[in-house]
């Protein structure tokens, strides 16, 4: 697997046909691939999720329509697309004492990914980082 640091973006638009056009069609405009955007409905609104590099001037344009836009440095794991592959990672993390804050699937380039949200960015990525150097040694498992 191979392990790139992203932004992701929740986009809380109100629940209602209108808002969440517009908020789809500036997010289609940046360039974000739909395979890796999430919809939840909390409460009275409609939470955007997608993660990715740093979309120039995407979140300014989304509050220019009245939306709330948080940012949030996360993982994405690339590659073994199975739960196999996420249990390993997470079960890393886990052994270091990093907290999950929250896992969706995403894509990116046409690759199936783990966007992560952790609780120690740093630390987690330098885990993940030594467990698939040690796993693409010869003769080792393959990687998380």
């Amino acid at each position: 697997m191979r392990l790139k640091r992203a932004i992701q973006y929740v986009v809380v638009a109100p629940h209602e046909p209108a808002a969440l056009a517009r908020a789809t069609a500036t997010i289609a405009h940046a360039g974000v691939p739909s395979a890796g955007v999430t919809m939840t409905k909390a409460g009275e609104s409609l939470l955007l999720r997608f993660a990715g590099g740093p979309r120039r001037g995407l979140k300014t344009k989304l509050e220019s329509q009245g939306l709330r836009v948080h940012e949030t440095p996360v993982l994405e794991l690339e590659g073994d697309p199975t739960m196999v592959g996420l249990d390993r990672a997470l079960a890393a993390l886990a052994a270091r004492g990093i907290n999950i804050d929250g896992c969706h699937r995403g894509s990116r380039g046409g690759r199936a990914t783990w966007v992560l949200s952790v609780d120690k960015l740093d630390e987690a990525a330098r885990a993940l980082e030594e467990i698939f150097a040690r796993s693409a040694r010869p003769g080792a498992a393959t990687a998380a």
